[in-house]
């Protein structure tokens, strides 16, 4: 029986239980009432192939193979049922996966300056997968702790077998610390004294920056892990977290035209994304045999928040620096990094929406900066990733803007391009070098444009005293949805044949969060802007989502319960402003009512009946009560 407090978040459609259920009626039976079958599944084989790509990159092999899977079945012991699969798969699959690069081959054997002992990759990896260093020789200890370039005449795979290592080290001991209470007693001395050795050494930081500049891509990669697990890592040694990012925004910041700075400034960037998008790492670590040299027993349901603690500590350390240095880091890679500076800050403005309120007012500088970005969406010559990037960049500023001052104008600047056509030029020319063909790209081109006017639209009007009764404001959001509305139907893009305020949900409903914020928008617009209901009717999108989920009360269930979208508070919203104007509200759905409320009917008995058997995450009432509120008006006002 799961537990109370688990929230689901996930749902099983309809076409898969189908599938199913021809293949073993029982099974499709058994499944149809239980919406987290599926998602257990996935999430326990992508923690299944994450793991098993670790050891893959450790092995600098080309591709995952069964004997990878074979060795993280074998170290953990919760996956006992699994060996019987992989006992027949050798241990050596690997020899016949060698990266095609010969420069770049693993090197079983690595001779060390002060030790005629030769020692293996191999053996230091299985230590390190089981969270403990202390078996380790000398000789393999001084070998992983030192850096090729302190080595004369180091090879590429030298640097991949070390860097390699190292990455597994470091990692090993931040899940040792999330997995286990952040007391000393339970730390590995002999990772920790590495540990020291290393992220706590200038000298050793600088080589390892040093690795960003190399020109295999394979040790600029590992490089880039190993950086981002050392920042991650050091969030309780001292000053170190400071020194560390100072000096990857030091290499970021150097300007010059030299193509090994331009890779190391990449590099660098690249680092302080992945920190900010980092998670907490809940993939379990081996306790087995003696090689644990301090196995703790017992309950560790309450050691997570150390850990989280700790990585929210450098993220929020790292916001600060970037906050202070961010004109610099944005001016000196304008040209050379863009694509890279793209992303890092769609990081930061992802971290904001999760971030509190205290360090989301410390931001002005990440939004003063977004309109010299503009240009982007208006050059022939920028790349088709980078300007969809840039679109979505626009797009995740302006859903975090809120009521900044500048949000409006920059929203206003956005809806110009909507409004003279520049916008959806350049997005046709961008489709055209994705290829039309390419149904897929296509429509994440036109569902992030979409979802760019609806966010700049909701920040135009948000804030604007008087702006309802404003002529102006009514007819730029006519003019947006027109453009829209007429480009994508004369472009025939994606096919539709009904309004704006439809067929957008209909393109967004792959996407269960881009979706609600589509559908939230329409609803923003209109409160601030009730002349403008006939164009982003937020009913009609309702009544248009409805039809979407094929009237399934299971997928609204799903959507209240999630956390993975702000579904709950919209349809509080919604259902309010159904209740205050229900007639319009009825007629929105034309011959689909019945089965809309229907569907409201059966999801308001699903909630509480949940909510008597206190699973549900959330109290319902109040929502139950709005739902059987609009019963009540559909029985007056309809039947």
């Amino acid at each position: 029986m799961p537990s109370k407090k688990r929230k689901y978040n996930a749902r099983f459609p309809a076409g898969r239980i189908k599938k199913i259920m021809r293949i073993d009626d029982e099974i499709g039976k058994v499944a149809l009432p239980v919406p987290g079958i599926p998602r257990a599944l996935e999430l326990f084989v992508s923690s299944l192939l994450v793991k098993a790509g670790d050891v893959t990159m450790q092995k600098s092999a080309r591709t995952l193979t069964l004997a990878h899977l074979k060795q993280c079945i074998y170290s953990d012991s919760r996956l006992d049922f699994l060996k019987e699969l992989v006992k027949s798969t050798p241990d050596n699959s690997e020899e016949c996966n060698d990266i095609a690069d010969s420069a770049v081959t693993q090197n079983n054997q690595v001779s060390n300056n002060d030790s005629d002992d030769e020692t293996t990759p191999k053996t230091i990896e299985r230590y390190l997968l089981n969270g403990c260093a202390c078996r380790l020789s000398t000789a393999e200890y001084r070998w992983m702790v030192t850096l090729p370039e302190e080595v004369s005449g180091a090879l590429p795979s030298d640097t991949i077998s070390r860097l390699s290592a190292v990455r597994l080290l470091l990692s090993s001991r931040r899940r040792r610390g999330q997995l286990q209470p952040a007391a000393d007693s339970n730390r590995c001395p002999t990772a920790e004294r590495a540990h020291l050795a290393m992220v706590s050494s200038t000298k050793w930081f600088d080589g390892l920056l040093a690795a960003f500049a190399s020109d295999d891509d394979h040790v600029r990669y590992v490089a880039t892990c190993v950086a981002t697990e050392a920042v991650l890592g050091c969030a309780d040694d001292g000053d170190s977290p400071t020194r560390l990012i100072d000096k990857l925004l030091l290499t970021i910041t150097t300007t010059t035209t030299m193509t090994v700075t331009r890779r190391s400034s990449a590099a660098a960037i690249d680092v302080l994304t992945r920190v900010l998008d980092a998670k907490s790492d809940d993939r379990p670590i081996s306790t087995a045999g003696t090689s644990f040299c301090r196995h703790v027993d017992g309950d560790t349901a309450h050691s997570f928040a150390a850990d989280a603690i700790g990585l929210d500590a450098v993220k929020v350390l790292l916001l600060d620096r970037l906050h202070d240095r961010w004109s610099d880091v944005v001016n000196a890679n304008r040209d050379d990094d863009l694509p890279e500076i793209v992303w890092l800050w769609t990081a930061v403005f992802r971290s904001f929406r999760s971030a509190g309120p205290v360090h989301r007012a410390n931001s002005d500088r990440f939004y003063s900066e977004l309109p010299g970005l503009e240009w982007l969406l208006y050059r022939a010559d920028t790349e088709p990733l980078v300007w969809l990037n840039a679109v979505r960049l626009l797009g995740a500023g302006m859903q975090t803007s809120g009521s900044r001052p500048t949000s409006r104008s920059l929203a206003g600047r956005a809806l110009a391009g909507f409004t003279r056509r520049r916008l959806l030029y350049f997005m046709d020319k961008m489709t055209s070098a994705f290829g039309r063909h390419n149904s897929r790209t296509t429509r994440a081109l036109l569902q992030e444009t979409v979802l760019l006017a609806m966010r700049s639209l909701r920040a135009f009007v948000a804030d604007d005293d008087g702006c309802g009764a404003d002529a102006d404001t009514v007819t730029t959001i006519r003019d947006v949805v027109d453009c829209l509305d007429s480009y994508v139907k004369a472009s025939a893009l994606y096919a539709t044949d009904v309004a704006f305020c439809r067929w957008s949900v209909r393109l967004m409903c792959d996407r269960d969060d881009a979706t609600v914020e589509c559908l939230t928008c329409a609803l923003d617009v209109v409160d601030a802007v009730p002349a403008a209901r006939p164009l982003v009717d937020p009913f009609a999108g309702f009544a248009e989502l409805l039809k979407c989920v094929q009237y399934e009360p299971e997928v609204l269930l799903d959507y209240l319960i999630s956390d993975e979208s702000d579904f709950l508070s919209y349809a509080l919203r919604l259902l309010k402003t159904a209740c205050r104007d229900a007639l319009r509200f009825f007629r929105s759905f034309g011959t689909g009512l019945d089965d809309a409320m229907g569907l409201l009917i059966r999801l308001r008995l699903k909630m509480l009946r949940l909510h008597e058997n206190r699973v549900f995450p959330y109290n319902v009432m109040p929502i139950a009560k709005l739902i059987q509120r609009c019963d009540e008006l559909y029985t007056e006002i309809v039947s």
